[in-house]
């Protein structure tokens, strides 16, 4: 069972930066508690965090609470990343998983990555792109759901055309939404690979 969240998006984030986003819960997985408490610190300056050290915990976190970004250090992953990352997905998949990894060559099954050694304002950058990502796939399929509500509202001579209307709406205020949502996922992104310093977390979803 995942932790409900809200249906409807909410709203795009700014493209000057990630202080005004408006709903990010993260979970912040490790055990190396120095840099555990060294990324916490930074990551909770622009985001309400939470962090973990085992596998357990993290799971639980994930099932009774709303978790939009999972952060988790790959140098205390070893050998179980792909693992754990696959239980986070099936425990909820409409979270994020954000891998911050010292190898390129280490491919777990995280959403994004973030090539360490980094400063908190990539890895902040890299959680807002993978908050904009999941939103960007949540917003997609209610719209879906939504065009198949107006096809049985179409054929249902019950309804009224306040109804159908109301729901012509609410699909056109998606769909504007999707396009503000995409086009500031591919302005971060653009910002993050035009960085001298930085490496992108991800490519956008399109």
């Amino acid at each position: 069972m995942t932790a409900e969240r809200d249906a409807e998006p909410t709203s795009p984030t700014s493209s000057g930066g990630v202080a005004s986003t408006p709903k990010c819960e993260v979970l912040l997985v490790g055990d190396e508690r120095c840099t555990a408490r060294l990324f916490e610190s930074w990551i909770a300056e622009q985001f309400p965090t939470r962090a973990v050290s085992t596998t357990e915990r993290a799971l639980k976190e994930v099932t009774t609470t709303p978790v939009d970004v999972v952060v988790v250090d790959d140098r205390w992953l070893r050998e179980s990343g792909g693992d754990l990352l696959r239980q986070l997905r099936r425990a909820d998949e409409s979270c994020r998983t954000l891998l911050l990894l010292e190898s390129a060559s280490r491919a777990a099954h995280a959403d994004h990555r973030v090539q360490l050694p980094a400063d908190g304002q990539t890895v902040c950058d890299a959680i807002d792109t993978a908050r904009q990502t999941g939103e960007y796939e949540r917003t997609i399929e209610r719209l879906v759901s939504l065009v198949d509500q107006r096809r049985v509202f179409e054929r249902d001579e019950g309804r009224t055309e306040a109804e159908c209307r109301q729901v012509q709406q609410r699909i056109e205020s998606l769909n504007a939404h999707l396009d503000e949502t995409l086009g500031d996922v591919e302005h971060r992104y653009v910002e993050l690979i035009g960085h001298p310093q930085r490496r992108p977390p991800t490519e956008a979803t399109r």
